[in-house]
């Protein structure tokens, strides 16, 4: 009796849930089988606040809170740029090695507290890119919420500003200052009303740097070997990859996009 009763209870809900799906009405009713095209980048200018953070930095993370700026020449290119200043917090593996400090009382010296001082955080950090719009269409969130989204490439001049709290001048030129570089990256854009989208990407920044301060030649630069010592200069400066996270939410001008009859 019990196995009957919850069969009937299946069919009876089978059966409601088959009504309610039969009367819902479809977004696309009542619509063209085609329809004009929005473009929703063509010849309109785009702007607002941009956050990242960086995934590969090893002594101290860098939180960039700025803004970007684009105009899009059509649908498909655009030029512009993604400018933002620096917050530094220490990484977990900079914690782990400050609990090895030794501490004066036990024969610690003053060297450590040099050794913090080299490490640079990133004061500003942006790029000036061109972005390729390759892909973009609509999405549905449950048959009923429609919003159209892209997905884009970018690559141009990268730049960062990088600080030490050193007195040191050969650790100045390893990892304080400006630094050109190369930027490049991809992300991807969800337009929940015609003038205003929030995005996601991931960008690189590739330029010369030595977060930790440190001495990387470990005596082997010309300078070193011709001076017999080991010393921190320019020298001590690699290529580096800077990977950042980041999302951003725009408003595009006129708030009215442009309507192609083309399909």
């Amino acid at each position: 009796m019990r196995i009957a009763r919850l069969t009937i209870a299946l069919f009876l809900l089978l059966a409601i849930n088959a009504t309610a799906f039969a009367e819902r009405k479809d977004p696309l009713d009542d619509k063209p089988a085609r329809l004009p095209r929005v473009q929703l980048r063509d010849t309109r200018f785009e702007i607002g606040p941009s956050i990242q953070f960086s995934v590969d930095r090893a002594l101290r993370h860098a939180f960039l809170f700025g803004l970007r700026a684009q105009y899009h020449i059509n649908d498909y290119f655009s030029l512009g740029a993604d400018v933002g200043f620096g917050v530094g917090v220490d990484t977990g593996l900079k914690g782990e090695i400050e609990s090895q400090k030794v501490p004066a009382s036990l024969g610690g010296g003053d060297d450590w507290s040099a050794i913090m001082n080299n490490i640079a955080d990133i004061q500003m950090a942006g790029d000036v890119r061109a972005t390729f719009t390759p892909f973009s269409g609509k999405m549905a969130v449950f048959g009923k919420a429609f919003f159209a989204y892209d997905f884009y490439v970018f690559a141009g001049f990268g730049f960062a500003m990088t600080k030490n709290n050193s007195d040191i001048p050969g650790v100045d030129e390893a990892n304080e200052g400006f630094r050109p570089g190369f930027a490049w990256g991809a992300g991807l854009q969800m337009f929940f009303t015609d003038w205003f989208s929030t995005g996601i990407e991931i960008r690189d920044l590739l330029f010369s740097d030595n977060e930790s301060g440190g001495d990387l030649t470990r005596g082997q630069s010309d300078t070193e070997l011709a001076q017999s010592a080991v010393l921190i200069d320019g020298d001590d400066k690699e290529l580096t990859h800077h990977f950042f996270l980041g999302v951003n939410f725009t408003f595009f001008f006129p708030l009215t996009p442009s309507v192609s009859m083309t399909y």
